[in-house]
């Protein structure tokens, strides 16, 4: 979960870490709608076809008699004339409508019936623009997913027949919507809509403060991104109303909640709170020393006022004496901590409860100036390995007291060593 708020982080960079409450782990619900639309296509006649179908409008309409003005065979003129009426352009009258309708486009004009799937938000029905789309892979039917983290229910619960019900009641053609940017743009009739899958993707509860509906980001996929890596965008299925677009910098083509969304995000918020009113100083210290390797006793946890149930700032003050051994969190710590509003941790063992490391000590401060600096100049593998390999040697006795003094002098050694290679 860290490691996805700082993706987070980084591509919304105006969600400012000291105004997040809360960050969880949810289940967002997604239906893979089968619709089956008519299509009109348009393709470029060939000349033949076209002169007879000339012919036909005119009144010639025997093979023999096109065969003799265009100086071609009947028999090969009888096979055009069955092609274009397995086209639907000639019936045994002369031209069909949409035959008549072809020759005056003077082009291959063709109805067809499909069907395609599309991934829909099964909160309100509406179709996943390119851009929104979730990787197959990132969905889940219910039987796989984590039963202890939140589902969200769709509208009408769980049910695909209350789901197809939804559909059947509604107006079908409200999808000619999406027509030219997730539907063809020659999709002339809805004729169908069915829910084939529900399905779920993890998703991540954002609640801000000041803010009473929080937003579910996704990591969303763009096929028609040219760099890999740029396809990938944690971006919010909603917004809670259209001052987002400016205050958190969000894409304004992604729409605002609806009432019935409103309600089913504030309820699924609740749910989760009433699942973290237990946590508390002890249940903090239980979950950090399983995790890292801390002298609580160095340390103040304040949990802070509730709100909601929830905490509602949740600190841990350490000093250059709280770490006990030399391992990746402790260069983890000095390089994301920030002077101001210190190093913000979530877990999912608490709930999503964030817990914010905080210090005022001058040798965490120094050392952390000094890791950024390396990086900075050097990017982050070569710093760290070196680190690694001073303070935690394959075989040795990994250093149990963390001297930040020493941490100073072994990053001075690196810089001079990679300042001497370099020139």
């Amino acid at each position: 979960m860290n490691q996805v708020l700082r993706r987070i982080l980084d591509q919304n960079p105006h969600i400012v870490p000291g105004r997040i409450e809360l960050f969880t782990e949810v289940y967002y619900p997604i239906a893979v709608l089968e619709i089956e639309m008519k299509e009109t296509t348009f393709e470029n006649f060939d000349l033949i076809p076209l002169s007879v179908m000339k012919f036909v409008d005119a009144g010639v309409r025997d093979p023999e008699g096109i065969a003799g003005l265009m100086g071609l065979s009947p028999g090969y003129v009888q096979k055009v004339l069955d092609l274009l009426m397995g086209y639907g352009y000639l019936c045994e009258d002369g031209l069909t409508e949409l035959g008549q309708y072809s020759l005056q486009m003077e082009q291959k004009i063709s109805q067809n019936t499909v069907k395609q799937k599309f991934q829909a938000d099964a909160l309100t029905g509406d179709l996943l623009r390119s851009g929104q789309q979730l990787m197959d892979i990132d969905l889940l039917g219910k039987d796989r997913t984590v039963k202890e983290i939140a589902h969200m229910p769709h509208i009408e619960g769980i049910s695909l027949e209350d789901l197809n019900r939804q559909f059947r009641e509604g107006n079908l053609m409200d999808y000619k919507k999406y027509r030219g940017e997730i539907l063809n743009a020659n999709v002339e009739e809805i004729v169908d809509v069915r829910c084939a899958e529900l399905q779920y993707v993890k998703a991540y509860l954002v609640k801000m403060q000041s803010i009473p509906v929080p937003f579910i980001i996704t990591n969303q996929y763009d096929a028609s991104k040219e760099e890999f890596q740029e396809r990938f965008a944690w971006q919010p299925v909603r917004v809670p109303d259209v001052r987002a677009y400016t205050e958190y910098g969000f894409d304004r083509r992604i729409e605002c909640y609806s009432p019935e969304s409103v309600q089913a995000i504030q309820a699924l918020y609740q749910l989760v709170c009433k699942r973290i009113v237990d946590i508390n100083e002890e249940r903090v210290k239980e979950v950090l020393l399983k995790i890292y390797p801390f002298d609580l006793e160095t340390m103040d946890i304040s949990t802070g006022r509730l709100m909601d149930g929830v905490p509602e700032q949740l600190s841990v003050y350490v000093n250059d004496t709280s770490f006990t051994v030399w391992n990746p969190f402790v260069f983890q710590f000095l390089l994301m901590y920030h002077m101001e509003s210190g190093y913000l941790f979530t877990h999912s063992r608490l709930m999503g409860l964030f817990v914010r490391f905080e210090s005022q000590n001058p040798r965490i401060r120094k050392a952390s100036k000094a890791i950024k600096k390396a990086v900075r100049h050097y990017g982050r593998e070569r710093p760290m390995a070196y680190l690694r390999e001073q303070f935690m040697n394959a075989g040795q006795e990994p250093q149990k007291t963390c001297d930040f003094e020493k941490f100073l002098e072994v990053l001075a050694r690196f810089e001079k060593t990679r300042a001497d290679a370099e020139q």
